[in-house]
């Protein structure tokens, strides 16, 4: 039954807990991956539901003022708080139940209470005629300062907010687990995240809540038995895929609008705990967004749900037989301001468009390592791949024999395997910054970037994020290729370079004023960050080597390679 999830190849999954995984046999034969369990005793989800975080704001004072009202009906406060002039004004939606009940303040409501009075007073001998002999320094530090103290006062209202969760959608697979049990999920969670221990795992009793959280969204899977977590967490994000390909965005108003179409997915996705069909390509050729008049003697569902290559439906058809394959390779780097690299690594992406007829059976060579020194060829150039991810059409046992990837594939686009490489890698853009800061007056920088890969490659669309104080104002740049642009809100600076050759070096100057009175520094530098896109390049020297189509009819088909370099976190520290 895993076969439709995830197939019998996912090398990636590292069990989470070892208490709440299990380690097959296989596991001591391949030490370097591991295996969800083939028995299904082991991997029952009892629950899944999706929630959101609904916070109605309780107002931090009330009026001294009885509310002498006998009906039933609920009043809804709509204040707001702002800071204007020093003034304190707060905003929040409550809900305040009627009836004769007496509002009595507490601490809290006379000291806002007093805050508001003082500032009433202070705006009225400023009025009256009063001169405030401060100096502008003296001015600009008292207003930070009581920005500062109304941030306080702020937060502690935002704690008086009252946090209610709301079950968008919710099914019980098993009938082990009760439902009202998912409503302890959310206060658990809440608790954790204040005492700074989240985890993807919580307990509530024999209860274990898996969960992720996807835009506003939480997906939680329940179970009570010894589930595979790997496998668990696999399925929550293959639902936020399939629900993605259906609704485009998954968000709560695409929940709410589709509430029929999502249960019937549920429904399909698992049977009794256990995932059934997941791939959306199958899904949407019986599970429909339109309605369509019934036909007795139309076609019956596709039989894909059950062959053995649930993947692919039979019958396809192409007026032109063509396989488009793209190998993507994203950079992760993390460089010291003493420009020692501290963290670097190559996480790529094999994904492929087919438009093939009939069922052929594909097979892909690369310059893999292994397979070179197998076959006497270690002197060759070769890639060593890790924690290597196969797409379910790939047969895996023949990859662990011959180190061929031979698969019959889905219709369409579809990523065929994903790899890792944890090696030195050498910067393919390069930073160097110099900052000069002038106290009480201005700030400049000077940013070099050059690039590290070969002359006849190019990287597009660069774009070099360079953080800066929250506080600078009035600013000026000079560049020698490019353009800078400012963005305030992100306290960061843009220098975007559209084509930047193999090879090359440029500069960037920029100028920004600072206040008088400057803010304090607590969460130290952020570091700077680098995007690009080097299209015919690959980081580690992977290369397609064949890619043979096999087919009965024995038809032409184009096979198209493409290889792209990107970023991925890609940040350079400064000093």
């Amino acid at each position: 039954m895993f076969k439709s999830l995830l197939g019998d190849n996912t090398h990636f999954l590292i069990p989470l807990y070892s208490h709440m995984s299990c380690y097959p046999e296989e596991h001591n034969k391949y030490p370097h991956r591991f295996r969800p369990p083939l028995s299904l005793n082991h991997t029952p989800i009892s629950l899944v539901a999706v929630m959101r975080l609904k916070v109605v704001c309780q107002p931090p004072y009330k009026s001294t003022e009885e509310e002498d009202d006998e009906s039933t009906t609920t009043k809804m406060s709509d204040q707001y708080a702002t800071v204007q002039k020093g003034s304190l004004k707060l905003k929040g939606i409550g809900v305040v139940s009627a009836g004769k009940k007496k509002k009595k303040k507490d601490k809290e409501t006379k000291r806002l209470e007093q805050q508001i009075n003082t500032n009433r007073n202070e705006e009225e001998e400023t009025k009256s005629g009063y001169i405030d002999k401060r100096t502008p320094a003296q001015i600009a530090f008292d207003k930070m300062q009581e920005k500062r103290q109304m941030e306080r006062i702020l937060n502690k209202a935002e704690k008086t907010h009252k946090r209610r969760v709301e079950v968008l959608v919710c099914r019980n697979y098993r009938g082990d687990v009760d439902m009202s049990e998912i409503e302890h999920f959310m206060p658990i969670l809440m608790d954790r995240e204040e005492e700074g221990n989240l985890s993807p795992i919580l307990a509530h009793g024999g209860v274990r809540f898996m969960w992720i959280k996807h835009n506003n969204l939480y997906l939680v899977a329940t179970s009570k038995k010894n589930a595979c977590v790997s496998l668990v967490f696999s399925f929550l994000y293959k639902i936020i895929q399939v629900f993605s390909e259906y609704f485009k965005e998954l968000e709560e108003e695409s929940i709410r609008d589709n509430f029929v179409i999502i249960y019937e997915l549920m429904d399909e996705l698992m049977d009794f705990g256990y995932p059934q069909t997941t791939d959306s390509k199958i899904l949407q050729e019986y599970i429909t967004q339109e309605g369509h008049k019934l036909d007795t003697g139309g076609p019956r569902p596709p039989a894909t749900v059950t062959n053995a290559v649930s993947w692919r439906s039979e019958g396809i058809k192409y007026r032109k037989n063509e396989v488009f394959l793209d190998v993507i390779e994203s950079v992760n780097l993390l460089v010291s301001a003493n420009g020692n690299v501290l963290r670097s690594e190559i996480v790529g992406s094999i994904k492929m468009r087919v438009f093939l007829s009939g069922m052929p059976e594909l097979r892909l060579g690369l310059n893999d390592k292994v397979l070179f020194e197998n076959t006497g060829r270690g002197k060759s150039k070769s890639v060593e791949l890790e924690d290597t991810k196969f797409h379910q059409c790939v047969r895996l046992s023949r990859f662990e024999n011959d180190r061929t990837i031979s698969f019959i594939p889905p219709d369409g686009e579809f990523e065929l395997m994903s790899y890792r490489l944890n090696t030195h890698v050498k910067p393919l853009i390069w930073i160097e910054s110099v900052i000069e800061k002038h106290s009480h007056s201005r700030i400049e920088y000077m940013i070099k970037a050059k690039s590290q890969f070969k002359r006849r490659s190019t990287a597009n669309n660069v774009e070099i994020h360079i953080p800066v104080p929250t506080d600078a104002d009035s600013p000026k740049f000079k560049t020698t290729v490019g353009s800078v642009k400012w963005i305030p809100e992100n306290s960061e600076v843009v220098w975007s370079i559209k084509s930047f050759p193999g090879g090359k070096e440029y500069l960037m100057r920029a100028h920004f004023g600072l206040p008088s009175v400057e803010a304090e520094d607590k969460e130290g530098k952020p570091p700077i960050s680098v995007k690009f896109e080097i299209p015919y390049f690959t980081t580690s020297g992977i290369q397609v080597r064949y890619l043979k189509i096999i087919e009965k009819s024995g038809y032409q088909a184009l096979p198209w390679v493409r290889y792209i370099t990107q970023n991925g976190d890609y940040q350079l520290r400064t000093q």
